[in-house]
């Protein structure tokens, strides 16, 4: 963070590290070492290193990495010169190297680890887009030393972030949210925050209400005894003020979907104690929710309460603004994954046959029926060439339903429930898939759309969800405004091959953009913003 906006109580201080490159800079495929040189007094004292003096905690690019030209040896705190910066990105001082992820090499030229420069110019190290501190081109590759041009990256040090996450439903509940909630949590948790949750869902193990410890993270149940398990609490505002008020945060973050009482209740609590609030919504607010929204104002007082508002999607934004105009600026925080955790290898299926795969849980609003009677249209339409085999991952209370429409209909031959599958489990079958299929409408992001893009599949989706984040027309898939239109996107294929090998192969080779460091950046960034308006 730049001296633009802190978060509550922390103190920023900017670093300099003095960069000596070929005076043309760095070029595409060239390898850029990094170092980290400690207690170093100056930075005109080496040639390559980064200054970090005594101080621990987490590194993080105050706009990027960036060269900016003006840099003075004697006076290397002066600012001079400047270039616009890519995206931020943050690093631990400590800790091994792993694939994607950005880290700091100690030693020697054999002990240098190739990272890629954020914006332009950078480099092809591959997949990593990493934080660059101490940069320097190796005699071997093409920008070589000698041109004596002396640049300097501004990078500044922060301690970690104390966040509280507030979701109606966690673990031991699974579902999107949930999953993503903690998945966030334990980001992160490794990237040095201190990070807690405060929850309506009750525990397992003895802690059904009160404190308890979940992935190491705490967690607080603010949980009652009611039918059906609901997340609601008659006296969430105080409750969640108390635990605020014993558990200081610098920021609330609240995770809310279409009916979110507890999360609602917790934004009174946040604002009673004073802290900035961030909202994430991760549904959609369809036309019918609008009207319920606006009258919400009456209790949930967004634009005076200074509560800062996001979304998982483009389309999801705009939900938002158009149920709550009044609210300010909807930021988008999309959902997040590990593409590495999501690839796999590659089954080669006969000539004559399509091979379609889904996730989701077998509930109305997943829409299991309907995308059962698109597989049904496109089988009758394609007359068995190619014939269409199809698996079906998940559980829920429509499934008794759904196995009775594939009686009814003919498609035992060809529809097969799984169940509900684990990681390894899901990577198996897509490895044996050619297509993925999300039949949803309400759909704020689609991450299981997401995983099987990042496992190499082709994706056909509605063109109205928060799936067009990351799928575009033609490119990582099809987009259909209609459920005809999907099953005529399932023909297109399956007598195009070539099509879905080229959209196959661009989903292989390029990772998606949706990954944990730049999620990461952007909700640095938002609690920023929610900070600045709690102050206003």
């Amino acid at each position: 963070m730049g001296e633009g906006g802190r978060l509550p109580g922390d103190p920023v201080h900017l670093q300099v590290v003095w960069v000596a490159v070929a005076a043309r800079g760095v070029v595409a495929d060239d390898d850029v070492g990094i170092d980290l040189i400690e207690d170093c007094a100056h930075p005109s004292g080496r040639r390559e290193g980064l200054l970090v003096g005594e101080a621990e905690g987490m590194l993080a690019v105050q706009a990027g990495v960036g060269v900016a030209e003006g840099f003075d040896a004697i006076d290397a705190e002066g600012i001079g010169g400047g270039c616009e910066f890519g995206a931020a990105a943050q690093c631990e001082i400590a800790g091994e190297l792993g694939r994607g992820e950005a880290g700091l090499a100690v030693g020697g030229d054999d002990e240098d680890d190739p990272e890629a420069l954020r914006g332009c110019p950078r480099h092809g190290a591959g997949s990593e887009e990493c934080l660059v501190v101490g940069m320097r081109v190796d005699e071997d590759n093409r920008a070589r030393p000698g041109g004596g041009a002396e640049h300097r990256v501004i990078v500044s040090y922060r301690r970690p972030v104390r966040i509280a996450h507030v979701t109606d439903c966690y673990l031991p509940r699974t579902g999107g949210i949930e999953t993503q909630v903690r998945a966030l949590a334990m980001q992160q948790r490794s990237a040095g925050d201190d990070v807690r949750i405060i929850t309506a869902t009750g525990g397992r193990d003895g802690v059904f209400s009160g404190d308890d410890i979940v992935d190491g993270l705490p967690v607080h149940r603010v949980a009652a005894r009611l039918p059906f398990d609901l997340p609601i609490h008659p006296r969430t505002r105080r409750e969640v003020a108390q635990i605020l008020k014993a558990h200081p945060v610098d920021v609330v973050h609240i995770h809310a979907g279409v009916v979110s009482p507890f999360a609602w209740g917790a934004l009174r609590a946040a604002h009673e104690v004073g802290l900035p609030v961030l909202v994430t919504v991760h549904s959609v607010w369809g036309p019918l929710a609008r009207p319920g929204f606006r009258a919400s104002r009456a209790v949930v007082r967004w634009d005076a309460w200074g509560a800062q508002l996001s979304a998982v999607s483009d389309v999801a934004a705009a939900e938002i603004a158009r149920a709550l105009p009044g609210a300010g600026e909807v930021l988008v925080l999309p959902n997040a994954i590990d593409p590495s955790d999501w690839s796999t290898y590659r089954v080669e299926g006969e000539p004559e046959e399509l091979r379609i795969s889904t996730v989701m849980r077998l509930a109305p609003r997943k829409r299991i029926i309907p995308f059962l009677k698109i597989i049904d249209q496109a089988q009758r339409a394609l007359q068995g060439t190619p014939r269409l085999r199809v698996a079906v991952i998940g559980d829920g209370p429509e499934r008794a339903r759904a196995e009775r429409f594939v009686r009814d209909h003919g498609l035992e031959s060809s529809v097969s429930f799984l169940g509900r599958l684990d990681r390894a489990e899901i990577l198996e079958v897509f490895a044996n898939t050619d297509l993925f299929l999300q039949p949803s409408v309400k759909e704020s992001f689609g991450l299981a759309a997401l995983e099987a893009r990042s496992a190499g599949l082709p994706i056909i989706a509605r063109s109205q969800t928060g799936t067009t984040q990351f799928v575009r027309d033609g490119v990582e898939g099809l987009l259909a405004d209609s459920d005809a239109g999907m099953a005529q996107a399932i023909m297109r294929v399956a007598r195009d091959r070539a099509l879905l090998d080229r959209i196959a192969a661009h989903n292989e080779s390029t990772p998606p953009d949706d990954t944990w460091p730049r999620l990461l950046a952007l909700v640095l960034d938002a609690y920023l913003a929610a900070q600045s308006r709690a102050a206003n």
